[in-house]
């Protein structure tokens, strides 16, 4: 057997692993005598990846879930052609396919280049292989699932060696919890994946990276490489390979290990270099100081931007990239001072990681892997840590209140005017603009470049200091390609903004079309709870972008010079500008010492123009301006700057003492300063295996310490709210998070007993005004109560606007239940364009004629159809719209909450929702058959959508609500056409063009 299924594809194999590994069957109840036969029918990953489900015993029980079943063609699926676009965007295995090909011709084949160092027009390692690691239930023990494969981003590693070479582990909370010892020996151990061993070598966060070996699974042991495995290198080549440590001996073995991470980047090919086209420059340094004021920024000329320009088709040539290579990490700035032809870029000290010996022509250290371009995003939110930090430096309560009024006010009051065609327009606008509605359509079809392109990038706050790599994205939090795609078949959107904007976009109006004004209402009442409850108001004077050094020495201390590609700036005066002058605040997150946020001077210098979606800093001075704000550089860091009068004439800077920690900060943490040397030294006499369980140690540092930062950020939200923001035992604790999110590069780890100490003052309940829902229903269980505030220290910040919010929040769902109210299920919901299609067949039906006898029989049979599909909605919805509106709760806070004896439809899972819905259309639009009917099919369909909208109608005259969203969740796109026609002067236009428009309004109507 092990020979026969070592001839599979390799998707195959691993559909059939996880078939084994979830329960569904074992190997030995495999139908062998299949297996011959199979091989020679499928010899793809695309063939035979899906078909796996042949091999169980009793097929006929096989669970999509587990392993979906393809579809064989139109024959099978007259509607299998209307999901090749969603397929090809996460379906993995004809990309594997293409890749296995590449790499069998060239072992770079995957690397994004042809042979002669041109980028190609295809590049590999965008199939994620991953699995999950829980705590079983039953046994108590560690358990591996293997989760699906799927399309996403790309990294070097991945397009080296190939992306089935590559493993991602995923540590779920049960997992986090375990012993960190017990955890660290479960990952030293081999994994069998497909007959492959693959074994750990680096773990960041909750992610464990496993790499293939050249080691062999033989006879249930592990055996040496044979001819099988030789073109593979062994863990200690790979070791080797990427970060050799006897060319990178001058370091702690902490920091040695940290730089596994450069090869998981999520990244893109850009530009492979000759080496004598990578050049190097010195870093400004401080004589007197010693402090590094351009740390993490190197240079390019502006060929190497212009030709990244034209390979990802960004909108405009960027003035930085973020990049790795030739072990090197950080930004390549536009020098501005030539143009030539031949690409060039200038690396310094402080960008590189790993030393690769100058006889190293492999293109993986030489590519220019790019991370992200510079863009610049107007206007930006502020945290919770930052409006902390503007109160505690002079910002009163009354500049975030009205900040929150102001940011309600420009987010509702546009959703809420519907009176004539242009107000229509920039609804549509606004819907489209607040849903994120045209990146996340770039971002599920495109998911492997959504972060390059800055279609998956989320509000800075929330992710960007600690997640430079693009961890975040694995995740598949921001791709959206598994989930949000429209139903094919009756062309209902999966999410509210999209189908609010393809019922406007058809002719509906709110005013008049209770679907489009209930789903809006939906829309606006969850941005106020979203504003409410995250209290994260919008500053229109602000904007983020990356921070790099001004290295030629322009600008003065405390400086800044911030330009745009467009006049999108808003001024005091009401004008807008693409320059920035005055006083401004920056800021980078995590904001958690008084110094975080400083007040400089932003200037105009005609010498600085061509540095446009950046935020430069001055090089002058005895500190890297860039350390003030959370001891940030220039490797690709981002800042958000402020001009918002209200906040910045009344802030003052902290004192500098603030910004440095407090003395004996070291004594709180256990350091490993083991040096690379005296690793080699000491694990020199031993075995490979040892050796191997050796680097694991400090590879796999971060799952030693696996929540240890998280909770010292909520010790310091504690500690502000009951000690004061500029206490010492504040900013100790400050520094403790800060100084254990580096404790993977530094060596540093807490130590037990100041751990358990901390806690033990520390560990409370989150303050009211920071607890986010999910904590405060766990607090509920746990029945501990909200800490209160010393009065010595008075009124915080934080509880002065959760209340403030709060009575806002109340203000506008008044506003929008009103504004709502008085159209609301009042009279009948026919609309007569839409129950046209319907009564013309049905009066011609009744003429006393031969015609009229087969309009009659074709009526029967559509009218049969529709009431039983109807009733198949209603029993897989379960609940109906008004059930689901009365269970919704009215405050501004609270989402509704789940009713734990009965989940409702619009509580389950998007991909749930959208497999019911999905279902029900096809149930639907594939009957009745072109052969029940004497009408053409395609007539009959629009005749069936038009009875199906008239049937609701009827179905819910005597209800308080009267229309359900049963016609539209099956024949969204047929009734929006019958309304398009029926207004005249319509356009028909495929999806594939319609999800790239959008409206240009002026900025006179934008909001």
């Amino acid at each position: 057997m092990t020979a026969l299924y070592a001839k599979l594809p390799y998707g195959a194999q691993f559909e059939v692993a996880r078939l084994v590994n979830t329960g569904r069957t074992r190997y030995k109840n495999l139908k062998m005598d299949l297996f011959q036969e199979f091989l020679q029918k499928y010899k793809t990953n695309a063939k035979a990846a899906a078909r796996v489900r042949r091999f169980l015993p009793d097929s006929n029980e096989f669970d999509a879930a587990v392993a979906p079943a393809p579809q064989d063609g139109a024959a099978e699926d007259p509607y299998a052609r209307l999901f090749e676009k969603e397929k090809q965007s996460r379906d993995p295995w004809e990309e594997l396919d293409k890749e296995e090909e590449a790499l069998a011709k060239n072992p770079y084949g995957a690397m994004g280049f042809n042979e002669d160092g041109s980028p190609s027009d295809w590049y590999g390692g965008q199939v994620q292989f991953r699995g999950s690691l829980a705590v079983d239930q039953g046994s108590k023990e560690l358990k591996l699932k293997l989760e699906k494969p799927i399309m996403g981003p790309s990294t070097q590693l991945a397009r080296r060696f190939g992306s089935k070479h590559i493993f991602r582990v995923k540590l779920t909370r049960s997992a986090q919890n375990e012993d960190t010892t017990a955890l660290l020996n479960y990952f030293r151990r081999p994994f069998i994946i497909c007959g492959g061993v693959f074994r750990a070598f680096y773990s960041k966060e909750d992610n464990v990276f496993l790499v293939r070996t050249n080691e062999r699974w033989h006879n249930e042991a592990l055996a040496p490489p044979d001819d099988s495995t030789s073109h593979i290198m062994s863990f200690m080549e790979f070791i080797d390979w990427h970060n050799s440590l006897q060319r990178n001996c001058s370091q702690a073995m902490a920091k040695w290990a940290s730089r596994f991470s450069l090869g998981l980047s999520n990244s893109v090919p850009g530009l492979l270099l000759p080496r004598e086209q990578v050049l190097y420059q010195d870093d400004i340094v401080n004589e007197v100081t010693d402090a590094n004021m351009t740390d993490g920024a190197g240079g390019m000329n502006r060929a190497v931007a212009r030709k990244l320009l034209f390979r990802y088709n960004w909108e405009r040539r960027p003035s930085a990239i973020q990049v790795r290579v030739n072990g090197a990490k950080g930004l390549l700035v536009d020098d501005g001072k030539n143009d030539e032809e031949e690409p060039k870029i200038f690396l310094t000290p402080s960008q590189i990681k790993i030393k690769y010996p100058e006889t190293d022509h492999d293109p993986a250290h030489l590519s220019i892997d790019v991370l992200r371009a510079s863009h610049m995003k107007t206007p930006c939110r502020l945290s919770a840590e930052t409006i902390v930090n503007l109160g505690e430096n002079g910002v009163g309560k009354k500049a975030f209140i009205t900040l929150l009024r102001s940011s309600l006010e420009e987010i509702i009051n546009p959703l809420l005017d519907w009176e004539d065609e242009n107000a229509l327009k920039v609804l549509w606008w606004n819907v489209q603009r607040r849903g994120g509605v045209l990146s996340a359509r770039q971002a599920r079809q495109q998911p492997g470049i959504a972060r390059l392109k800055g279609w998956s990038e989320r509000d800075l706050d929330e992710n960007e200091f600690d997640d430079e790599d693009g961890f975040t994205q694995l995740d598949g939090g921001d791709q959206r390609s598994s989930a949000w795609w429209a139903d094919p078949v009756g062309g209902s959107p999966s999410c509210l903004e999209e189908t609010v904007m393809g019922l406007l976009d058809a002719g509906f109006r709110p005013d008049s079309c209770p679907v489009v004004r209930d789903k809006l209402k939906n829309i606006v009442k969850g941005y106020v709870r979203r504003e409410i409850r995250a209290y994260r108001p919008e500053v229109p004077m602000s904007c983020s972008a990356f921070i790099i050094p001004d290295r030629r020495g322009l600008l003065a201390e405390g400086q800044v010079f911030i330009k745009g590609s467009g006049r999108d700036f808003k001024l005091p005066d009401g004008t807008c500008a693409d320059i920035v002058v005055g006083e401004v605040l920056l800021a980078r997150h995590p904001c958690k010492l008084p110094t975080d946020i400083r007040k400089w001077v932003a200037v105009d210098l005609p010498a600085l123009h061509h540095l446009d979606n950046v935020i430069v800093f001055s090089t002058i001075g005895d500190r890297r301006a860039a350390d003030w704000l959370a001891g940030g550089d220039y490797d690709g860091d981002k800042a958000i700057a402020i001009w918002q009068p209200e906040l910045v004439e009344p802030f003052q800077n902290a004192p500098a003492i603030f910004a440095d920690p407090p003395g004996k900060m070291e004594e709180y943490f256990e350091k490993e300063v083991e040096q690379v040397t005296n690793f080699l030294e000491r694990t020199s006499s031993l075995g490979q295996i040892e050796q191997i369980h050796e680097l694991q140690y400090y590879l796999l540092g971060a799952i030693r310490n696996t929540s240890v930062v998280g909770k010292y950020s909520k010790f310091h939200d504690y500690a502000i709210y009951m000690k004061g923001y500029k206490d010492a035992e504040t900013r100790r604790l400050a520094f403790m998070f800060c100084m254990a999110l580096d404790g993977a590069k530094t060596g540093m780890t807490v130590k037990p007993e100041v751990m358990k100490e901390d806690q033990q003052k520390y560990g409370h309940r989150t303050p009211r005004w920071k607890e986010t829902e999910e904590e405060r229903e766990s607090e509920g269980q746990k029945n501990r109560h909200h800490p209160r505030r010393p009065t010595a220290l008075g009124r915080f910040i934080g509880d002065e606007l959760y209340a403030e919010a709060e009575k806002e929040g109340e203000k506008w769902l008044l506003k929008i239940s009103k504004t709502f109210e008085d159209a609301v299920n009042q009279g009948s919901c026919v609309d007569p364009d839409l129950a046209a299609p319907y009564r013309e067949i049905q009066e011609m039906a009744n003429a006393d004629n031969e015609g009229g006898k087969y309009y009659a029989a074709d009526l029967e049979v559509i009218r049969k159809h529709v009431q039983t599909v109807y009733d198949q909605h209603d029993a897989d919805v379960k609940r109906s719209n008004a059930q689901r509106q009365s269970s919704r709760q009215s405050s501004p806070r609270k989402s509704p909450r789940k009713d734990k004896k009965e989940i409702m439809f619009s509580e389950l899972r998007i991909e749930d929702r959208q497999d019911i819905l999905r279902k029900l259309s096809r149930q639907f639009a594939k009957s009745p058959e072109a052969w029940e009917l004497h009408m053409p099919k395609r007539h009959a369909d629009i005749v069936k959508a038009s009875y199906a909208y008239v049937y609701d109608c009827e179905r819910r005259q005597s209800s308080q609500v009267k229309w359900s969203r049963f016609p539209w969740d099956v024949a969204f796109r047929t009734l929006c056409d019958i309304k398009g026609q029926a207004l005249g002067n319509h356009k028909t236009v495929t999806g594939s063009f319609y999800e790239q428009f959008s409206l240009k309004l002026p900025k006179s109507l934008r909001s």
